[in-house]
């Protein structure tokens, strides 16, 4: 895209991604003032996003959480005239996991057996003999709220008692409200999670470095589903394996992009498929239509092209030239999340943050500002569930990993949980 001047970019979202984004962004010379969002911002009320863009006009928007693209907020920019980037209501298939399913029943799309149930009795009485269970395998399903849960609507059952409970959990108790009213009962896959990101213009995209996402909350992937603990960038399962890369963007990318197309919804945005790669190959777990998180955090760091032109580009409705893949560096990048007390079902605020300038200066790491603010003192304090996410460099795993870490152990705030095994093998798929 051939950008005149510098760009005024407006950038919603409060979270680490957003501040991964915004130091990606000051990298580069197409890009002037970066908006952050004021904490004032009720980013729930779109009106009021609606009247705020108006109000300060940026030339371009990046929109970071899933909740306003699903909203349709990109709808709503497009009419007042500024470029927006993300997809437009009817393409945010990640509102719904019942549109994902029978998206890609359409298409063709590999995905794990599923079963969509929006009475509680019906679920119930099929969790206890789910029908592609054999009676002599070990007992497994995924229970899923059907609408947006912030990553923690998912709950990875080994036994009936654990369905039903999932199961009660949503559609009795209502812990997600509206959310959760209706589920999705799938078969437990094994294999290996993969991330994928793609910045897509409705035909065409820029991929971006598969990557490793660490989703529960403890040690050895064990406790309750979080919005993310951590990531690794590239993808280890997938760095020699570029026949696997292939197959993954053959029989899920391009058909994604090609079926919205095909459906009068066109994707322009951050396309992301959250993928399990089994013995029968790669199957979509659900689609995110907006940058990972904390996915991004390790992607945009080994990046070394500019990527604002590709998002300009998609944002203004134009084209990108060709489908390709990023330019990356030959490091490796691994991000810690250090999270609050009682995260994630009840976080806690206010804990004195220490540490952060010899968390950067010693170990050269990144330290982007998640859940956290300033008190009256212009003192950090936590301010949210994900309080700060930690990104280390290294040439490979294990110093990257070491530098993530020992930046890690500068910081300091009262009862933080993070996990100590970000980076390391899982024994699930070690030896394959």
């Amino acid at each position: 895209m051939n950008i005149e001047r510098p760009k005024t970019v407006m950038i919603l979202g409060k979270g680490g991604r957003e501040a991964a984004l915004q130091w990606k962004l000051r990298q580069s010379p197409l890009v002037g003032n970066i908006m952050n969002t004021p904490s004032s911002l009720d980013l729930s009320n779109t009106d009021h996003v609606i009247q705020y863009a108006k109000d300060t006009n940026p030339d371009m928007i990046i929109v970071g959480p899933e909740e306003l693209l699903v909203a349709g907020i990109v709808d709503a920019v497009q009419r007042i005239g500024i470029d927006i980037f993300g997809p437009t209501r009817a393409a945010a298939i990640e509102g719904s996991k019942t549109d994902q399913i029978l998206f890609m029943q359409r298409h063709g799309i590999p995905h794990p057996r599923s079963v969509l149930f929006d009475r509680f009795d019906n679920a119930r009485r099929f969790a206890a003999n789910p029908l592609w269970v054999d009676r002599t395998d070990h007992y497994g399903l995924v229970v899923k709220a059907d609408g947006l849960c912030k990553g923690k609507g998912v709950f990875v059952c080994s036994t009936y008692d654990e369905a039903n409970e999932a199961i009660e959990c949503l559609m009795v108790k209502e812990e997600f409200g509206e959310a959760g009213k209706r589920v999705v009962i799938q078969e437990k896959l094994e294999g290996v999670e993969v991330s994928c990101m793609a910045l897509v213009d409705g035909e065409r995209f820029l991929l971006l470095p598969f990557s490793e996402d660490y989703k529960q909350l403890f040690d050895g992937d064990c406790g309750p589903n979080t919005g993310g603990m951590g990531s690794v960038a590239p993808h280890p399962f997938l760095a020699d394996r570029p026949e696997l890369q292939d197959e993954i963007l053959n029989k899920i990318l391009r058909p994604t992009i090609a079926g919205l197309a095909h459906e009068g919804r066109p994707f322009r945005g951050c396309l992301y498929p959250g993928m399990m790669v089994t013995v029968d190959g790669p199957k979509v777990l659900e689609y995110n239509v907006r940058f990972g998180d904390p996915e991004t955090e390790a992607v945009l760091p080994i990046i070394s092209e500019d990527i604002f032109g590709p998002i300009a580009a998609i944002a203004a409705g134009q084209r990108l030239q060709m489908s390709r893949a990023a330019w990356y560096r030959p490091e490796v990048c691994v991000v810690v999340a250090m999270a609050s007390s009682g995260y994630p079902e009840h976080p806690r605020g206010g804990d004195l943050i220490e540490g952060l300038d010899l968390a950067e200066k010693v170990y050269s790491a990144i330290v982007f500002h998640a859940g956290m603010t300033q008190n009256a003192a212009n003192q950090w304090i936590t301010d949210g569930g994900r309080v700060l996410m930690v990104a280390g460099r290294g040439r490979d795993i294990p110093s990257a990993r070491a530098n993530a870490m020992n930046a890690v152990g500068e910081i300091r705030f009262a009862n933080m949980q993070f996990r100590r095994d970000i980076g390391l093998r899982r024994s699930k798929w070690h030896s394959k």
